[in-house]
């Protein structure tokens, strides 16, 4: 028998969470299609999920002030407050990393 279980694919696609963790960052998130997603501000204490089959782009204007976590696994802030980074998340996006 086939037991579909509680989503039990194997890590297709992604999913990147923001939390706002330090005051306000300005934020622009499209999906691998090219499709704005969410564009617009993250406020402290605010958390936004998005999910893609391949990939999430994100542009976020204030990097200090945002946590990433992706596919579950938190990777901190993005950066330096004030600082505008560009980041993509796959689904292997974490495995690279040591």
């Amino acid at each position: 028998e086939s037991d579909p279980g509680p989503v039990a694919k194997k890590s297709e696609g992604v999913t990147v969470t923001l939390r706002g963790v330090n005051g306000l960052s300005w934020v622009a998130v499209n999906d691998s299609a090219g499709v704005t997603q969410f564009s617009g501000r993250i406020r402290q204490g605010e958390e936004r999920s998005f999910t893609d089959d391949q990939l999430i782009y994100l542009v976020i204007g204030n990097a200090g002030a945002i946590s990433i976590i992706v596919n579950g696994e938190s990777l901190g802030v993005a950066g330096n407050v004030g600082e505008v980074v560009r980041l993509e998340f796959g689904p292997q996006a974490l495995s690279s990393q040591g």
